[in-house]
């Protein structure tokens, strides 16, 4: 393509040179002025092109060549490999031929395509072909029920009509039974079954044996609970021989309170036995106690040791006529040292007196009995001394209601503060 514009330039050159006619010379002023222009050569139209209209040359003008472009700036610039046709003369080929021809390669290099199975007619081949369940109609199903079977579609349509299921035909003789008779059977059954199991666990079960409760204690709260069996026909030797060998067996730390609780015979089904009341406890224990005081204290009583300097032993009674009580305790003196004896003995320990002490002046009894009359614990006590004013028996009114009898003041301090002092109640979890 190069070359073909090259030819068409130097063409262009060489013709309006050859054609030119020569100017006229001015003779007249030859050697006075410049030679006149040469004529301004006109350029071939181009085969190709149409030739572009020449503008108008002013007088005096130089002149100039006037190429017409023949190809597009592009085509000219692209480079042409020899043998190859320019992009002018090159035919437009189709676009099917151009694909057909990149196609070939693939279709050389290509697997070959599968060819696809033929479809089944039937919409269920063709379902079951593609995988796809069979639709679950009500029609499939009566004809599931039917096939084999001596049921046609019209007993199932009857049947359904009646709410009930169809039957095959039974054979002549075949008893029926019936659907409702054999629930009835089946429920009866059970219901045997059911009460037979409840009888077994009812006569096999072994009635529980109740232990018998620990009596409550009385006024004041005690750590410790001794029962003290009493026969009927017992003696008073007897008893206080039983009541000293409990109060030896027990064994409570420093200011502790064991009750000691005689019961003369077995109390009611699954309760605690039956206990000795005050008036019983005093004709067996004490036969010369006045019967006025027996009347007039109550038949509820608390019998028990106090652990301070070996087992300490106390009583404590209620009542409600308080001036009868203690005319009776008055009366009493006389004998209650004897009457409690040995139970209620004290022998403490010997000390040896300090100098300058002297043995507490004895006022002159007017009753003429072993009790003096002693402040303990702010309370008016009659107690029995010995000659080292140690304590061997009181007896003393708490208040208008309350009796003890003990051997020391250090049993009354610990009832008076049980007496005054509401029982503490743990608090679970602390």
């Amino acid at each position: 393509m190069d070359n073909d514009i090259q030819a068409d330039i130097d063409l262009d050159r060489k013709e309006p040179a050859e054609t030119a006619s020569p100017a006229p010379a001015d003779t007249a002023g030859a050697g006075a002025s410049a030679p006149a222009p040469a004529p301004v050569p006109t350029p071939m139209p181009s085969p190709e092109a149409a030739p572009a209209p020449q503008p108008t040359q002013a007088p005096g003008a130089r002149p100039f060549i006037y190429i017409a472009p023949k190809t597009k700036p592009m085509e000219a610039a692209l480079l042409r490999r020899e043998g190859e046709p320019s992009l002018l003369s090159a035919e437009r080929a189709p676009a099917a031929v151009v694909l057909e021809e990149q196609a070939r390669p693939m279709e050389a290099t290509a697997p070959p395509i599968p060819e696809r199975p033929e479809m089944p007619e039937s919409a269920a081949q063709k379902q079951a072909a593609l995988g796809i369940p069979a639709l679950h109609t009500y029609k499939t199903d009566i004809e599931r029920a039917v096939r084999g079977k001596t049921i046609s579609a019209g007993d199932i349509a009857a049947a359904s009509r009646r709410g009930t299921a169809p039957s095959e035909e039974k054979a002549p003789g075949t008893p029926a039974v019936s659907k409702r008779a054999l629930e009835i059977g089946g429920g009866i059954l059970l219901l045997a079954a059911a009460a037979g199991l409840i009888a077994w666990s009812l006569l096999s079960r072994t009635a529980p044996i109740a232990a018998p409760a620990a009596p409550a204690s009385t006024f004041i709260t005690t750590d410790e609970t001794v029962p003290v069996a009493v026969a009927p026909d017992e003696s008073r030797t007897e008893l206080m021989q039983d009541l000293e060998a409990k109060s030896q067996g027990v064994t409570l730390a420093l200011g502790l309170i064991a009750r000691l609780y005689p019961e003369a015979s077995a109390g009611a089904a699954g309760g605690a036995p039956a206990a000795l009341s005050t008036q019983q406890l005093l004709a067996l224990l004490a036969p010369n106690a006045p019967d006025e005081l027996a009347r007039a204290l109550s038949p509820e009583y608390l019998l028990g040791v106090h652990s301070f300097g070996g087992n300490q032993p106390f009583l404590i009674f209620k009542t409600d006529t308080y001036s009868q009580a203690f005319a009776g305790m008055l009366a009493w003196e006389t004998s209650m040292q004897d009457d409690l004896a040995p139970f209620f003995t004290r022998t403490p320990s010997p000390r040896i007196p300090e100098q300058g002490t002297t043995t507490p002046a004895v006022s002159p009894q007017l009753l003429g009995t072993p009790f003096v009359d002693r402040v303990i614990e702010n309370h008016n006590a009659r107690v029995i001394e010995n000659s080292s004013g140690d304590i061997l028996l009181l007896w003393t009114f708490i208040n208008q209601e309350t009796l003890v009898i003990t051997t020391n003041e250090y049993t009354l301090r610990e009832i008076i503060s049980r007496l005054t002092t509401a029982p503490v109640i743990p608090v679970p979890g602390k």
